[in-house]
């Protein structure tokens, strides 16, 4: 869809395993390399190890590409079948017949070919894609398999590529004698931040963009970061981040379309549950139980103890901005705890009413949105575009006492005037998240010519993010310059 928008001849970021455009760093050369040659010297049994998402089927795929055409080989790619279903998949991949026979008929048909086939001066390759979805039993007679040998060689081999459960099944005892067997140990790990901007660059050049400049150094460190640097997030990231531009106009992926995208690929699905960020209260000793008194008028109760303050984790403390009644929830909360004699037997009462916790915010996102935010600022001001300053700020934002979005974009419109060659630049930024917004601090330098003569200034700014029907805008920039300015 946004193909001839930024002038792709084929989609840079398809999650499907196409060998054509995967990303060589030195991690996939020599995972490609070792698993080469542990077919080709026969080793046998080779693993391949990764994280979901890191390219292990794409690595396969290169790897049948690189191989020699002597050697013959039989990918399977869904393992969740028995060891009598891999069979006959692996005599009808190589050609041989499978009517009319039974596991004992099949394993005596691929023992005559590949000797046969040694004989010749060939290999023959099993590379098993999800591999930890194996059934112990599978594996144990795929162990069996590879007995299938010579007295000098290994006639058949078995590459195990899987994520990291694989290593866990492999360490049941009951499966030692395989492990024993495994002659290279294989492993890929994900792409480190440098590497995502190389993946993204290899992506877009493969696709025959016209710039790969599409995104910004901002954005491709941003989506390395929440990425963790697994390609298959990388590619579903940067594939939302080109609609989103598409949607809006935008030839460039900015940070705020990143930490838009993120928020969406983030949030959690239909019906599942979000768990909220830990929060550590100390709570006043609980009180023993009052005696139950018959017949009687209740004592007045004693005025509670000044409550102990709670120390709250960051994460959490930033959603609970109404000091007052988190206190007021707290001790309600306590009081209504009672700590059971040694011995005693619980009974079952009606819970009293309680508030319950704010939902803790996705704090990673909101950050990012706010660094995002004030970069694209950062950006439009060096760019001198005032109208495209007037979507960044709330209709009733203020800028260091002017007041309303329109009047702010007239100011900024008269301060630019002749100006040219402004360039802005932040220092020493600093992020505080709240639930509904973030104060963005940090310090500034200008600098630019106008009317011919070359002018400077430095300071401190301070902008104060709200979110606006959804979405993060300035409700406020105060800003002061430096004495020296």
């Amino acid at each position: 869809m946004y193909g001839h928008f930024f002038g792709f001849a084929r989609p840079p970021f398809n999650i499907t395993p196409d060998p054509s455009v995967l990303y060589l760093n030195d991690c996939y050369q020599e995972a490609i390399a070792a698993l080469a040659y542990g077919i080709e010297a026969r080793k046998g049994f080779v693993a391949l190890v990764g994280e979901a998402g890191t390219g292990k089927t794409t690595l396969l795929r290169r790897l049948l590409e690189t191989l020699d055409s002597n050697v013959k080989t039989v990918l399977l790619l869904h393992p969740t079948v028995s060891f009598d279903e891999i069979l006959e998949h692996i005599l009808r991949e190589l050609g041989l017949p499978t009517d009319g026979g039974r596991k004992l008929v099949f394993l005596q048909r691929l023992n005559e070919f590949l000797l046969e086939h040694t004989r010749a001066g060939g290999n023959v390759a099993l590379l098993i894609d999800e591999a930890q979805d194996l059934a112990p039993g599978v594996l144990e007679e795929l162990r069996l398999l590879s007995n299938l040998e010579t007295g000098r060689e290994k006639i058949l081999q078995i590459v195990l590529a899987g994520q990291p459960e694989l290593d866990q099944k492999l360490a049941d005892p009951a499966l030692r004698q395989l492990r024993q067997r495994i002659a290279m140990h294989v492993r890929i790990r994900p792409l480190s931040p440098p590497e995502v901007e190389g993946y993204v660059l290899t992506r877009l050049a493969a696709a025959g963009a016209r710039d790969r400049r599409i995104f910004t150094p901002e954005a491709i460190e941003m989506i390395a970061q929440v990425s963790d640097g697994i390609p298959r997030i990388v590619n579903v990231l940067c594939d939302a981040c080109l609609m989103a531009a598409f949607a809006t106009g935008e030839p460039l992926v900015a940070p705020p379309i990143v930490a838009e995208a993120w928020k969406d690929y983030a949030r959690p699905a239909v019906g599942e549950a979000v768990v909220p960020a830990p929060v550590t209260v100390v709570e006043p000793p609980a009180a023993p139980p009052p005696p139950l008194v018959v017949a009687a008028p209740p004592a007045p109760a004693a005025e509670p103890p000044p409550p102990v303050a709670p120390a709250i984790s960051f994460p959490a403390a930033v959603a609970l901005v109404a000091l007052g009644v988190a206190i007021a929830a707290v001790l309600l909360v306590a009081s209504q705890r009672r700590a059971p004699e040694p011995g005693a037997v619980a009974t079952t009462a009606t819970p009293a009413a309680t508030v319950p916790p704010p939902p803790a915010p996705f704090v990673d996102p909101t950050i990012a949105e706010a660094r995002a935010l004030v970069e694209q600022f950062r950006a439009t001001y060096q760019e001198r575009d005032a109208d495209r300053l007037r979507a960044l700020f709330a209709a009733d934002a203020t800028d260091n006492g002017v007041r309303g979005a329109d009047a702010i974009v007239d100011a900024y419109r008269r301060a630019f005037g002749d100006m040219t060659d402004l360039r802005y630049d932040l220092r020493d930024v600093r992020v505080e998240a709240r639930p509904d917004g973030a104060v963005v601090r940090a310090a500034f330098d200008l600098r630019f010519h106008s009317g011919g003569d070359a002018g400077e200034a430095h300071g401190d700014a301070e902008w104060t993010l709200a979110r606006v029907d959804g979405r993060l805008r300035i409700a406020k920039l105060s800003y002061r310059f430096t004495p020296a300015s």
